[in-house]
């Protein structure tokens, strides 16, 4: 007994061979092959038969001749599919076009035919993916970034059936609109085209009457991951998340609706923004909103010659003098030396004013007596010293 291995539709001889030769090929050895099962793959129906042009759609394939799938093509276009049995496929509309396609399986014994019963539609209407922020004040004016397909020649931008009040078409996939008043709550962004209008979903949803969040400063505003930073602004009540570089932090605490605390995250390295995002939208970046990550008790130093040494500060941004001179870096390292008594004093020139500014340590704490207190990152600094010292500081 043997078993007939896989083969196109038709008649074939079974020849038998051994040591002695080959059977004679004659009438009684004709094996016929039938059914499309054994020959090039057939459609009989597909469902759903229409789609959006991004793709995405799952259409199941019913037939016969399945196994061994090489390819389903949509209009010529690849798709990502499953070959569940011989009779059914279950493939993924690629982005095409709008129209209608032929969808066209293939094997290794030949492609299924083109007929009404493959014929798979591409919509060419407006659809909408995402939209950023996505609440604003009720107040209106609020710059929307629509993001989907099927935008252009678009008629109107509508929030909530209230028109927008500026429209800028950007390509067939993004929109810039800018919103109108309206009343507090939630409403539905849509889109029209002379092709139809965006359909509603939970991509479209814009809240009315929020406050997007706002950053005016962190504190410390660097240091090693795992540092506890203290962001202060407005509109952080339901904050969700708080990321630095677009990595979340960790032990976010919410304190009141202008002050949270929250962890810096590992993984992250250099200056980055830090982004508070709430119910209500994700807050800008701004230079007020930057971090910037250091090596875990990272120091440097400088040496501090008699009288004058030219210093660049490479420490935290905004550090007391005090406290640097004293090495009063919180946490503390005990890497940092006192050179507070050994300073006598630190200059700055004011480009803006033309002017040089000074600190004296002798007068720490004397009302006027000091032009700035704090040092500020890559700047550079004249100190004068009374002898020469080895400063070291933790970098910032």
């Amino acid at each position: 007994m043997a078993t007939s291995p896989t083969h196109f539709a038709g008649s074939v001889y079974i020849v038998v061979t051994t040591a002695f030769g080959s059977s004679v090929a004659n009438s009684a050895s004709v094996f016929t092959y039938t059914g499309a099962s054994t020959g090039a793959p057939v459609i009989t129906n597909i469902f759903p038969t229409s789609g959006p042009a991004i793709g995405g759609t799952q259409v199941t394939i019913t037939g016969s001749g399945f196994s061994g799938t090489t390819s389903v093509l949509f209009g010529g276009s690849p798709a990502y599919f499953i070959v569940y049995s011989d009779s059914q496929i279950v493939a993924t509309s690629p982005a095409h076009f709008a129209g209608s396609v032929y969808i066209v399986v293939t094997t290794a014994l030949g492609s299924s035919s083109s007929t009404s019963l493959t014929v798979f539609v591409y919509g060419g209407g407006p659809f909408i993916t995402g939209i950023s922020p996505s609440a604003g004040p009720s107040g209106g004016g609020t710059i929307v970034t629509i993001t989907g397909g099927g935008f252009t020649n678009t008629t109107s931008v509508t929030f909530g059936g209230l028109f927008a009040t500026s429209v800028f078409v950007i390509n067939d996939s993004t929109i810039s609109a800018v919103s109108p008043a309206s009343i507090a709550g939630v409403v539905d962004v849509r889109v029209t085209t002379p092709l139809g209008t965006s359909a509603n979903t939970t991509a479209d949803n814009f809240s009315y009457g929020g406050v997007i969040p706002v950053v005016t400063s962190i504190s410390p505003s660097s240091g090693p991951a795992g540092t506890q930073v203290t962001i202060t602004g407005s509109g952080f009540t339901n904050v969700i998340s708080v990321t630095f570089g677009g990595v979340a932090g960790s032990s976010l605490s919410f304190i009141t609706d202008g002050t949270i605390r929250v962890n810096a995250p590992s993984s992250v390295t250099g200056t980055v923004d830090v982004l508070v995002t709430t119910t209500q939208g994700t807050s800008l970046s701004s230079l007020s909103a930057r971090f910037i990550f250091t090596s875990a008790g990272a120091t440097t130093s400088y040496t501090l010659n008699f009288r004058w040494s030219l210093v660049v500060w490479k420490g935290a941004e905004g550090m007391s003098i005090s406290a640097a001179l004293k090495g009063q870096e919180s946490p503390d390292n005990p890497a940092t030396n006192n050179v507070f008594t050994t300073v006598t004093a630190i200059f700055r020139w004011a480009g803006s004013t033309q002017t040089w500014l000074g600190y004296f340590p002798a007068g720490e704490g004397v009302p006027g007596a000091n032009d700035f207190t704090t040092f500020s990152r890559d700047t550079a600094y004249w100190i004068a010293s009374n002898s020469t010292v080895t400063w070291t500081i933790i970098v910032g």
